[in-house]
């Protein structure tokens, strides 16, 4: 089984470059579709990783979310899939969010479809008001991604060659 691994995280790395790609190429044409076409990817995504049942929030209402893409209602965490990666995008989302959703989530986390995000230094302590948000583990790119990966079991069913 552990001949299997490198493979595997070999094509999820690939994947991943490729997506990281066509999200900047798309971002420089201002062609956000994929955006969205993004969120199913990493909802099934971070389920996986996580043992999270995340659902499309943008689906789920009569309306589509201001400051979030998916949610387990149940484990009370919402995603925020977003290539933006500047402090003010961060502060409008939050305010939204902790506005209108603080009762029903004690976590929201932005997923970024880029290879690495940039350092958070931005304080957003005005924002946050005492709900529990950390930069460092709430903010993952592509690479944070792949690292969790790299630890999920090898199907032993995985086809070979």
């Amino acid at each position: 089984m552990a001949l299997q691994r490198q493979p595997n995280l070999n094509e999820a790395e690939d994947w991943f470059i490729r997506l990281s790609r066509k999200i900047e190429a798309n971002a420089s044409l201002r062609h956000l579709d994929a955006h969205t076409e993004v969120e199913p990817f990493f909802r099934d995504l971070l389920n996986l990783l996580f043992g999270w049942t995340l659902r499309s929030s943008n689906w789920a209402g009569p309306i589509n979310q201001d400051s979030f893409d998916l949610d387990d209602r149940q484990r009370r965490v919402a995603v925020q899939v977003t290539s933006s990666l500047d402090a003010a995008k961060h502060r409008k989302t939050l305010t939204g969010f902790l506005s209108s959703h603080r009762g029903d989530f004690d976590r929201l986390v932005f997923v970024y479809p880029v290879l690495t995000k940039t350092d958070s230094r931005s304080d957003f302590n005005k924002q946050l008001a005492g709900f529990d948000f950390d930069p460092r583990h709430d903010r993952l790119d592509l690479r944070d991604l792949l690292r969790t990966t790299q630890d999920l079991p090898i199907d032993e069913r995985a086809p070979s060659g």
